[in-house]
């Protein structure tokens, strides 16, 4: 299973989130494929995430400066959900992942998890979750699943929001469990 696992924390130890981990999964025994960090580097930077490392991300076979863009955009997204803490322990993360739904080979479903606890995601580390379906084309008409992602004590159009657009942005990775069915074959047998 392929999914996405963006954790965050404070490196510095300056009471502010000047560090993001994006790290993409496959296999059922979880695997990391690819990377990227995204963090501060000067005291006075606070909040600004200007320095990228990131691998292919996007799938496109080459690690470049859309990569870059891409995870400083998702790890934007995620500080917009309020969901990490400054001190220790940094074990606050948003597991992401796509599916296809209406088997079109196309990915429109896209859940976020939201988890507290060390180790790969489980159902007793889960504490939130949402989920965006995309009717058609993710650039088009949605139906979101979600309530108050960004901790804020109130569900609003603010929260669908959120949920939308990291939708959008992960699905830009071409990370996701959709799975191309293929015709089958018998094999001949003989009596």
């Amino acid at each position: 299973m392929r999914y996405l696992k963006i954790t965050a924390q404070d490196d510095y130890d300056n009471d502010v989130i000047d560090a993001v981990y994006l790290e993409f999964f496959d296999g059922v025994n979880a695997k990391t494929v690819a990377e990227a960090l995204v963090m501060n580097t000067p005291e006075h930077d606070h909040g600004s995430l200007k320095w990228v490392l990131a691998d292919d991300i996007n799938g496109n076979g080459v690690s470049n400066t859309v990569d870059d863009a891409l995870a400083r955009a998702l790890a934007k997204s995620f500080l917009q959900f309020q969901w990490w803490k400054v001190d220790q322990p940094f074990n606050r993360y948003l597991e992401i992942l796509a599916e296809d739904l209406d088997l079109d080979g196309k990915p429109d479903l896209v859940r976020l998890r939201f988890h507290e606890g060390e180790g790969a995601p489980t159902d007793e580390t889960l504490v939130e979750a949402a989920a965006c379906v995309f009717l058609n084309d993710p650039a088009g008409r949605y139906v979101t699943l979600n309530a108050d992602v960004n901790g804020d004590w109130k569900t609003d159009p603010w929260d669908t929001t959120l949920v939308v657009d990291m939708a959008r942005l992960f699905l830009k990775c071409d990370w996701n469990n959709v799975h191309v069915a293929k015709p089958c074959t018998f094999a001949p047998t003989t009596l």
